[in-house]
């Protein structure tokens, strides 16, 4: 809302949004090298590349394969049983190839708190 921008419906959505935020002096702090656009927060006790990665990966990967909702199969065809993998993967993977570097270091640290 501060910047006029709508909020995101699409993950093409927050890329951009997270790219127009990122390097932005977020705090009004004068700097704007240590603000990001996008914050991963981790479970308590994760580390940098801790087990809650792959449910960042299989979130966004539903959200491009299972357009239908729960009633729709996502890793296999709910009748058949077959493999249902499309290009939804490759797609939920660029996705996060492109927010992780808009991401201050995984929230583990004050950043969030401080706004930045």
């Amino acid at each position: 809302e501060r910047d006029g921008l709508p909020m995101p419906h699409t993950w093409d959505d927050l890329v951009e949004i997270a790219r127009f935020y990122n390097g932005t002096d977020l705090n009004d702090d004068g700097e704007s090298h240590d603000d990001w656009g996008f914050c991963i927060y981790p479970r308590t006790g994760s580390g940098f590349n801790d087990a809650w990665i792959p449910e960042l990966m299989y979130s966004t990967w539903a959200t491009t394969d299972q357009t239908r909702g729960i009633q729709e199969g996502f890793l296999f065809d709910e009748e058949t049983l077959d493999p249902n993998i499309g290009t939804g993967f490759e797609k939920a993977m660029n996705y996060w190839k492109d927010l992780w570097p808009l991401s201050a270091d995984a929230c583990i640290t004050s950043t969030f708190v401080e706004g930045r």
